[in-house]
Order: C-alpha cells, then structure tokens, then sequence
C-alpha cells in the first residue's frame, strides 16, 4: 500500500519532522499522537506515543502488516534464492576457514539478506528462513 493512502485513512494528519503526525484511530486522541514515516525498505513506520498497539492501530484503520511493505518491483523468489544461496556458501566457508580475512563479506552477505527478508515481509517463511541463516552466520563470527 503506498504512503499516501495509509495517510488518507487517518484524521489530523499534518507534517512533521521526520515524516507526518496524526491522530491515533486506536485511542480518543485529540492531539496527534500517532507518527507515521518510511523505513529503509520502504515500508511504511506507525508508533503512538501513547502506547497503541500496532495491531490494534492497523485494526481501526483495517490494515495488515503487509499493507505497510510496498510491493515488490520483482518476483522475489529469485532474489531470496540467491541470498541464501549466499548465505550457505559464506557459512560453509566460515567453518572451513575461521580467518577473518572474508568478515567484510560476511557482513555484506548478513546486511544482504536482512535486506531480502524486510522486503519479503513478516507474514513470509522465506524471509524467516533467511534471518535464522543470517544468525546462524553472525554466531559463527563471534570470537570464540
């Protein structure tokens, strides 16, 4: 869903400083307690400072969590296979060779697949394939 319509579903909606402030259709709010912004994904950020629940605020505005990820540009099978192929193959390297020499790749491999997962969404077993694989390697980098 895009950011403009999950603003056109709220009341009170005025610019703030990092992204917009509104209403929260959660609780009687009469000053804008609800801030609403983008996150590095895309995806669209919901917090009430008065404590509101997210699912509770996606319930008023019948929302899921899904509706706040942008829909993806690219058939992203073929994305998630790559990076856990990715992942696979650093891990395997990783416990031949406990060198330090590859952590720079190793991280890029991590941060990659975190990057997959988010734009797969949290409703995907893909993507939770993909952080436990990524845990799986950052365990493997911690000194012993």
């Amino acid at each position: 869903m895009e950011y403009e319509r999950v603003l056109a579903r709220l009341e009170g909606v005025h610019r703030a400083r990092r992204g917009w402030a509104a209403r929260c259709p959660a609780h009687e709010d009469r000053t804008p307690s609800l801030s609403i912004s983008l996150g590095d994904q895309g995806q669209v950020l919901l917090y009430c400072f008065a404590g509101c629940a997210l699912a509770r605020i996606l319930d008023c505005l019948r929302l899921t969590v899904r509706d706040l990820y942008p829909e993806p540009a690219m058939d992203l099978t073929d994305v998630h296979q790559e990076a856990l192929r990715q992942l696979r193959a650093q891990h395997r390297r990783r416990q031949h060779d406990q060198g330090a020499a590859q952590d720079a790749q190793c991280w890029a491999v991590i941060r990659h697949a975190r990057g997959v997962a988010t734009r797969l969404g949290p409703d995907s077993a893909a993507a939770w394939e993909l952080l436990e694989g990524a845990a799986a390697l950052e365990t493997l980098m911690q000194p012993a």
